[in-house]
């Protein structure tokens, strides 16, 4: 990682409702957990999606 890098961590950005809608639709119809929550917390947070 470079200071610029960092740096640019902090800036915000506008993001338009096309912008928003673009990111909406990537995830349109998947549904990812990449974490397993019953793994990390010791009980499950979501017990509807075990099933």
């Amino acid at each position: 990682s470079t200071p610029s890098r960092i740096d640019s961590n902090f800036k915000s950005i506008e993001l338009t409702d096309a912008d928003f809608e673009a990111v909406n639709k990537v995830a349109e119809g998947r549904h990812t957990r990449f974490v397993n929550m019953k793994d990390t917390f010791g009980y499950d947070v979501w017990p509807q999606e075990s099933s």
